[in-house]
């Protein structure tokens, strides 16, 4: 449950029907929210606007006392809120929540006007206080408060912008003090969770209050015993607990245990307010080359996740949607995902948790960095960890990606990059940090992974992944700094976090997920071959339908080689102990993009069900013999190697084999 989600509160949802307004038009329309308006309206795809949503709504008269916060999930870029005409507050940033005290502002037992005006990135600036947003003539892109090279943006510069309330907007109402956030820390050696709490509000005459743990424990742990503390005095605001977990249930993905907490504070002998949280008892480690997960070696089978949806854009569909595209990842044998220079929504995490999907996710990039967008993305780090400290799916996060937005042959920009990693460090020590997932030309400055990218086409340069993988396992000094101020223990795991091979989806199953088998908007987007729109008529005239008969079945045999490409990847990188991971790039196909396991609309590709057979713990690999082909009759020898990172003992196993 996320941490806005305090069970005693009560809410009023404003998801729904809002009526909306893009700054210079005349008319207002309908909107629904959440929902970015570029998957709402086509005409705003790719278009800097301003714009203002407006909503009534009654509120109960019982409201009049006590606090009341409106809560936003995400808007992208810039917010400015107003009830009943007032000017309530402002936020910042594109991908995370924010909420407000709107209290003084509502008419308790009347209808009430909620304004939020929403500017995306680009070609604006704001006039304080007066509520507008007009094109900037006078003002250079860099004297503009919200440069889009200057703000965590993500892939919105590659695939589509994303503009508007994407997630679910809600009023809450509270009593006068309040639990405003928990923050669980698992510690697995010692069968125990460190618990901080924060009071909004503190009370002044604190020996009225106490605040009361209760743990539901999953099935097979200990029972926690509920406890009490006394609030301390002095207006404190943050309160450090603990609570015992004997015989633990261990998170992993193939046993995710979650622990319920539920925190009450107490009003002379009275529950006056609740929060409710999960978390779970895990504890993952990078040492001596390996990672561990709760003392254990595991071996990461991953894929990148862009997390965009075919007409939602950023906003999932549904949480069943959700729940279904990681059931298909688990029956892939993927056990995370890498939720690519973004912050999901929360119910992404929700279900990883549930489901055993670990997650590693990424500050959204800017373009460059300077002190205002480094700035931002040590806020935007604060943030992600604000509102999900607690998931036990969260095992990795980046600062930074391919060099996007930081230039690593200058001084300052790597203090700053190994800065960030330390700071990240402080906040979470619980969890591992990358500083700058790496690829040619670029490197790591202070990592916990020594992770990296490479692109090779099989067939065509299998000998060249041969040879690239055989040096990557060796630890070479060029996936590090070059000017001697590389922070390198020699101990990090080595993981290739992106590669991949192409493999074209069905344009039957991608029409059938439109609401009139239409093409989908996004084939209009990338460029040359590679953009969908009149692939069939190229498919016709390069003559390919005199070899396949339909695009259809070239899709599949374009499926079934991208598996025969990636079998020959994995199995070559398994051959190598160092390497502890990898990340298939990628998850879904993407608008132009056809290197997905699933294709852009969810549906599984023709290897779904092979492909636990290469992404398992334990892999058994016929090494490749010399020559090839060999006449009937002819004795060889097959090198037969076994990758084991499963927990099963196989020591006086058989292996079993025939050949077709």
């Amino acid at each position: 449950m996320p941490r806005s989600m305090a069970s005693s509160s009560k809410r009023i949802s404003l998801d729904g029907t809002w009526r909306f307004q893009v700054d210079g038009e005349p008319e207002e329309r309908s909107i629904e929210v959440p929902g970015p308006w570029e998957s709402q309206f086509p005409e705003l795809q790719n278009a800097a606007v301003a714009a203002t949503y407006t909503r009534t709504v009654k509120v109960p008269r019982g409201w009049a006392t006590g606090v009341t916060r409106l809560h936003v999930g995400a808007a992208d870029y810039y917010a400015e809120v107003s009830v009943n005409g007032y000017l309530v507050g402002t936020h910042e940033g594109g991908y995370l929540p924010f909420d407000l005290e709107v209290q003084e502002f509502l008419r308790p037992g009347e209808e009430n006007v909620i304004r939020i005006k929403v500017a995306d990135s680009g070609p604006h600036r704001f006039i304080s206080g007066a509520g507008d947003l007009t094109p900037d003539t006078t003002q250079t892109a860099a004297a503009r408060p919200f440069p889009f090279t200057e703000i965590p943006h993500g892939k919105q510069s590659w695939y589509a912008t994303v503009g508007g309330i994407w997630q679910s907007v809600w009023l809450e109402h509270r009593s006068d003090c309040f639990i405003d956030n928990v923050f669980v820390r698992p510690d697995v050696e010692r069968a125990g969770a460190s618990v901080r709490v924060r009071l909004a509000h503190p009370p002044l005459d604190s020996d009225a209050y106490r605040l009361r743990l209760t743990v539901k424990a999953p099935a097979g742990a200990g029972t926690v015993p509920e406890v009490e503390f006394p609030v301390p005095g002095a207006r404190q605001s943050v309160i450090n607990l603990a609570v015992l977990t004997p015989d633990p249930a261990l998170w992993t993905p193939d046993t995710p245990h979650l622990y319920g907490l539920t925190v009450s504070l107490v009003q002379n002998g009275t529950v006056v307010d609740t929060f409710e949280t999960r978390f779970g008892m895990r504890r993952i480690e990078a040492r001596d080359g390996q990672i561990f997960l709760n003392g254990h070696p595991i071996f990461l089978s991953g894929a990148l996740d862009q997390d965009y949806y075919p007409e939602t854009i950023y906003t999932p569909p549904s949480t069943a949607y959700l729940r279904d595209q990681f059931k298909k990842a688990k029956e892939m044998g993927l056990n995370l995902l890498r939720c690519h220079i973004k912050t999901p929504d929360p119910r992404y995490l929700d279900l990883c948790d549930e489901m055993g999907l670990m997650v590693w996710y990424e500050i959204p990039n800017w373009a460059v960095l300077t002190k205002r967008s480094g700035r931002r993305g040590r806020k935007h780090l604060e943030a992600m960890l604000e509102r999900d400290y607690n998931h036990a799916s969260l095992l990795i996060l980046s600062v930074m990606n391919e060099s996007w937005g930081i230039d690593l042959t200058e001084k300052w920009q790597r203090e700053w990059l190994a800065e960030m990693f330390d700071y990240a460090k402080s906040l979470d020590p619980t969890r591992l940090v990358v500083d700058n997932s790496a690829c040619i030309p670029n490197f790591h400055v202070k990592s916990d992974l020594d992770d990296y990218h490479i692109y090779f086409s099989v067939p065509d340069h299998a000998r060249k992944w041969e040879t690239w993988c055989a040096d990557f396992a060796g630890r070479p000094a060029w996936t590090y700094i070059r000017y001697g101020d590389a922070q390198r223990t020699k101990q990090e795991p080595i993981v290739l976090s992106e590669f991949g091979n192409w493999g074209l989806p069905k344009l039957s199953q991608l029409r059938r997920c439109q609401a009139d088998d239409r093409d989908p908007w996004w084939f209009a987007t990338g460029a040359g071959a590679a953009r969908p729109e009149g692939c069939e008529d190229r498919f016709r005239q390069y003559h390919l339908d005199r070899i396949f008969g339909s695009w259809d079945r070239m899709a599949e045999a374009s499926q079934w080689q991208e598996f025969l490409s990636l079998k020959f990847e994995i199995e070559t990188m398994r051959k190598h102990s160092s390497i502890v991971g990898f990340v298939i790039t990628e998850f879904t196909d993407l608008h132009w993009e056809a290197n997905g396991l699933l294709d852009m609309c969810r549906n599984p590709k023709a290897f779904h069900k092979k492909l636990p057979e290469i992404l398992g713990q334990d892999l058994l690999i016929p090494d490749r013999p010399r020559g090839g082909a060999y006449w009937g009759g002819e004795t060889f020898t097959l090198p037969v190697l076994l990758s084991h990172f499963s927990r099963h003992d196989l020591a006086g196993a058989t292996l079993l084999w025939d050949v077709e």
